[in-house]
């Protein structure tokens, strides 16, 4: 009846495959899962504090085996509702949530430039302690411009192949580890510490392209 009840319904190493598009606010809570979009999409709407997808689980997978590609996980925010109902389109969570990112596209508009919005991809809560969840980028497309696309908050980040792309903020916006080894990215690669210096944060570029700048 529903993405979600399918996804609870289903055992470890499980593939839930897409069958037509929903509209949904759906969390993966089951190691080893993977979701096929199978060139559907996941629209989480405008849903205040939920994301189209959340991730807790360790070894889940996100694909899509269409042959266009044209699997996609979307919020439908906009400049106007941001900072209000905007949120995170993926929430990734959890001292064991672990998710592999290899076909999909995830989009959304939140954000006004430098003002205000939600971040496209989270990794990690720095509220949280002892919970450092990893994001591995296979392939697919990450877009938002005008706020930050992939905000690695408490977490590890690897790119390996894909696309990400903020035109007017942070392709990816690094306090704890981030690690690109290619894809590319359209936008600026940051890497924050608190002033405090009680965190810190590595930030490492091996290979791939950057399109933009490399700030700290």
């Amino acid at each position: 009846k529903s993405l979600q009840a399918a996804i609870d319904k289903a055992t470890e190493k499980a593939t839930v495959i897409l069958l037509a598009d929903t509209r949904e606010n759906v969390t993966i809570s089951t190691n080893r899962l993977t979701l096929d979009l199978n060139g559907h999409t996941l629209n989480g709407g405008q849903v205040k504090a939920k994301p189209a997808l959340t991730v807790t689980a360790r070894n889940v997978i996100v694909k899509d085996s269409s042959a266009a590609k044209t699997g996609t996980i979307m919020r439908e925010d906009t400049a106007e509702n941001s900072g209000d109902s905007s949120y995170y389109v993926i929430d990734i969570q959890g001292k064991n949530g672990f998710l592999k990112f290899t076909g999909g596209n995830v989009k959304n508009d939140s954000g006004i430039v430098g003002v205000k919005g939600a971040s496209l991809v989270r990794l990690g809560d720095d509220s949280v302690a002892g919970a450092y969840p990893t994001l591995t980028i296979y392939g697919g497309t990450f877009t938002q411009n005008n706020f930050v696309a992939i905000k690695v908050d408490r977490g590890t980040l690897h790119f390996v192949g894909g696309v990400i792309t903020s035109a007017n903020s942070y392709a990816v916006e690094n306090w704890n580890n981030a690690y690109i080894k290619g894809g590319t990215v359209n936008g600026t690669v940051s890497s924050w510490v608190y002033s405090t210096g009680a965190a810190f944060s590595k930030l490492e570029i091996s290979g791939g392209t950057v399109n933009g700048n490399v700030a700290s």
